[in-house]
């Protein structure tokens, strides 16, 4: 099983294209990166870089698993952070997704405002289509809705008014 810190010297070492450079930007030695990259590619079977040259290249196998890796390692972080919130006493989310066209600097007034009174609650905010709306709330991919006024509303939704005139 690959480790964090393997993963992250060879998503470095890519991104850089220099084991030095990864080196550094991680604060390790250039053998300690060298050396977990190499483990690396002990563990996946497969050589990640062209060594043949000064600069470290990718190989044919190193491109196609460098997004994994990229991905492995923001799914770690997406974790840290949730547990995190959790330990802190994060309340839940909310998932409001909108229909472009809205008044969008009189909802993002209203989500700041929202995001000052319930700060434990994580806001994740989306544009979209109107008929996407309604999509991703029967989906449960979001939880609140807000388009442009229309009747009729699609079957199965409720709808409440939302006064965004200024004051």
């Amino acid at each position: 099983m690959p480790s964090v810190d393997q993963l992250e010297a060879f998503v470095t070492a890519a991104e850089l294209g220099s084991f030095s450079a990864a080196a550094r930007r991680l604060g390790k030695a250039q053998s300690a990166v060298s050396a977990a990259i190499s483990n690396l590619e002990i563990d996946l079977g497969s050589d990640l870089f062209d060594r043949s040259s000064y600069r470290a290249e990718l190989t044919v196998s190193g491109v196609s698993l460098l997004d994994y890796a990229k991905s492995i390692l923001q799914s770690r972080q997406d974790l840290l952070v949730k547990a995190g919130a959790l330990s802190e006493g994060a309340e839940g989310s909310l998932k409001v997704v909108f229909e472009y066209g809205t008044y969008v600097s009189a909802i993002n007034e209203v989500l700041h405002d929202f995001d000052k009174q319930f700060p434990k609650v994580e806001l994740h905010v989306q544009t979209t289509s109107f008929g996407d709306v309604f999509s991703r709330l029967a989906d449960e991919s979001a939880q609140l809705g807000i388009i442009i006024e229309r009747h009729p509303y699609k079957e199965g939704f409720t709808s409440a008014g939302l006064d965004l005139s200024a004051e």
